[in-house]
Order: structure tokens, then C-alpha cells, then sequence
């Protein structure tokens, strides 16, 4: 008796190794990681074009973000954003501009399920302007 609990015990150790070293449980984690870009329409008033390299560290996104008109640079800022599940919220903070002319923006976001879109929509309280952005990795 004691031998087949052995034996029976063992199988079980066994199927269950060869179970989970077959799995792959990051099939589901999305990487943000890379360059990304897209349109970034100002509700009544137009559309620049969005640029942005994200960092992804678990939960946390940081990096770089540049809006341009007609492919040159109008403004720049640093991303400070986190990532749960496929929504994204965080700010784009203003930088190498006059204190005066740095405005933040709010975005809410998600994402698609192979992280490959960026969908969402900003404001930016300081002017009240709001729109929407779309944004493909590249």
C-alpha cells in the first residue's frame, strides 16, 4: 500500500512539473515598451501628431513624449503614467518651455489586447482644451 501512495504521489509530482513548465504565464502581460505615435486632435482646434518612447517597469510607465505640427516639435514632456490591465492614466508634465507656457496634460487611456494601440483621451486643466489621441507601436 505504502509503495502505490509513493508511486501515486510521484506521478502526480511529476504530471504536475511537466504541466506548469509547459505553460507560459506571461502570454498575458502586455509590454508598452518602444516608439509610438499617432494623431493628438485638440477638440475645435486641430490636429498635431504625437510621438512618444515608453518605458515599462511592471505597473509603471515613464519616458519621453513630443507633439509636433507639420514634423516639427512644438513641445516636449516626460511621461509619468500607470499601466493596469489594459487602462493607462497619468500626465505628461511640460518641459524645455517658459514655466508660463508648460502646460500638463491628463490622459486616460487603454489599450488593445496584443498592446499595439493606445487609445484615450487628455485634458489639460491650466486651458481647458480636451480631444482625444490614438497612438501605434511602432
Amino acid at each position: 500500500m505504502r509503495l502505490k501512495v509513493l508511486l501515486l504521489g510521484s506521478l502526480l509530482l511529476v504530471s504536475g512539473i511537466l504541466f506548469f513548465s509547459s505553460c507560459d504565464l506571461d502570454d498575458d502581460v502586455i509590454d508598452l515598451t518602444g516608439s509610438w505615435s499617432g494623431p493628438f486632435t485638440i477638440a475645435g482646434d486641430g490636429v498635431l501628431t504625437l510621438s512618444a518612447e515608453i518605458s515599462q517597469s511592471d505597473s509603471n510607465l515613464s519616458g519621453s513624449a513630443a507633439l509636433s505640427f507639420q514634423e516639427v516639435t512644438q513641445y516636449t514632456y516626460t511621461i509619468s503614467a500607470t499601466f493596469d490591465g489594459d487602462n493607462i492614466t497619468g500626465t505628461l508634465v511640460g518641459v524645455d518651455v517658459p514655466p508660463e507656457d508648460t502646460y500638463d496634460i491628463a490622459i486616460t487611456a487603454t489599450t488593445n489586447s496584443d498592446g499595439t494601440q493606445i487609445n484615450g483621451t487628455f485634458n489639460i486643466p491650466q486651458s481647458g482644451a480636451s480631444g482625444t489621441f490614438s497612438l501605434t507601436k511602432s
